[in-house]
């Protein structure tokens, strides 16, 4: 049974041990998946953005079984956001190239995130001032200097490149994972609430109504991309 509770002005949920491994559901429709930013573009063609996508990336890190997977999952991702130009041959090697880890399993989520985060565009800035494809405030910036030992920004607006917003978000993702024992759930609240939103998770099962449905949208992303390659491969 799910508790609403109202603490500090905010709606917040209690959720019983292990909801959020209900979380994963079965893969929305396109128009059933839920966006995190302004109306996208209407999504084009699976094959215009797939090639791209696919055509680049093996360039550069060759035709494995596991590049393979995490670059059907972005480009369906892609696809969805509506994402395709000159630019997207371009960001798709950025994710590569600049992401810490680069196994199949990281990868995919390290799309679903971004998906959820900016649907793939490299110039947002959100009220709370996270900037960027993976949505970096300057607190995370902060923890992936120090984690990852990576050179300190001058200004947030750095994070509106894309190979340095990748870079270091990647490395704030590693670092919400060794945090958590590689619990992706919960590497997920920290992401998006902090640590003192999954510190409070934990301790009470209560947690903000947004990093809830934040949870929600990337697993059903991540969901989505994973049947996706199912049925292609």
């Amino acid at each position: 049974m799910i508790q609403y509770l109202i603490a500090s002005n905010a709606i917040r949920i209690v959720l019983p041990v292990g909801y959020l491994l209900l979380l994963e559901t079965q893969p929305p429709a396109v128009a059933n998946v839920e966006y995190s930013n302004s109306v996208l573009a209407p999504a084009q063609s699976p094959q215009t953005v797939g090639s791209l996508f696919l055509n680049s990336t093996n360039r550069d890190i060759g035709k494995d079984r596991n590049s393979r997977n995490a670059d059907v999952c972005g480009a369906r991702l892609l696809k969805l956001a509506g994402r395709v130009g000159p630019d997207i041959d371009k960001l798709a090697r950025v994710f590569h190239k600049a992401s810490r880890i680069k196994d199949k399993e990281f990868m995919q989520y390290v799309m679903a995130i971004s998906f959820v985060e900016s649907t793939f565009r490299k110039d947002v800035i959100s009220p709370m001032n996270a900037h960027g494809l993976m949505q970096m405030t300057p607190i995370a910036v902060r923890e992936a200097e120090r984690f990852c030992k990576l050179p300190e920004i001058d200004s947030m607006d750095q994070m509106l490149d894309p190979y340095t917003n990748v870079k270091y978000g990647t490395c704030y993702l590693s670092y919400t994972l060794r945090q958590t024992d590689n619990n992706w759930d919960h590497s997920l609240i920290m992401y998006n609430g902090g640590k003192k939103q999954l510190d409070n998770y934990l301790s009470s099962r209560s947690m903000a109504a947004e990093t809830v449905e934040y949870v929600k949208k990337v697993n059903r992303a991540l969901t989505f991309c994973r049947e996706e390659i199912s049925n292609d491969i």
